[in-house]
């Protein structure tokens, strides 16, 4: 799936690509399990779906107004079982090739998925494309009490958990979305 969004950002590609379900698949009304393979989806299947994305005459018009991307997979894009490495530096690379004015990746994902050292090597990545492209994790935080986040949702989501997160993500200087 993919749709455009105008905000202050500018123009902003959400980008859902087909995976294998989310491993923790539990939080409450979630109905994303539905939209996802429960079957597992090669790295080739996902480089497929960027090709298709990069040749879809609705993104290709405009390349150059795309200020913001924003990638799910209904789950963690950074959970590499279910989106591979390969995968994602492949949507970089082409991203770098053909998005001239990108200032912004966003990347959905469950915090204990996202690696520091991944998130350096993507950020190095990003800076190879044509204008400085900083990097955004977004979580889905749902609600600041911890009794309605993991007992009436089921995130599994601790405040400590989430603001280790955010404390790492800005030692970095990569932006948090929740």
């Amino acid at each position: 799936q993919l749709w455009f969004q105008s905000s202050d950002e500018g123009l902003i590609l959400f980008v859902v690509f087909y995976t294998q379900a989310c491993r923790w698949s539990r939080c409450l009304g979630c109905n994303l399990p539905s939209k996802v393979s429960q079957e597992h989806i090669d790295f080739r299947f996902l480089m497929r779906q960027v090709d298709h994305l990069f040749a879809d005459v609705r993104v290709k018009s405009r390349f150059h107004e795309i200020r913001k991307v924003i990638i799910s997979n209904n789950g963690s894009v950074l959970d590499e079982d279910t989106f591979y490495s390969t995968a994602l530096m492949y949507l970089i690379a082409r991203l770098n090739l053909h998005v001239p004015n990108l200032s912004m990746l966003c990347m959905e994902s469950r915090p204990e998925y996202v690696d520091m050292a991944e998130l350096e090597f993507i950020s190095r990545a990003l800076a190879e494309g044509d204008t400085p492209t900083g990097l955004e994790i977004a979580i889905g935080f749902e609600a600041f009490n911890d009794h309605i986040r993991n007992d009436i949702f089921d995130k599994g989501l601790t405040l400590g958990a989430f603001e280790s997160l955010a404390r790492k993500l800005a030692s970095y200087h990569f932006s948090l979305k929740c």
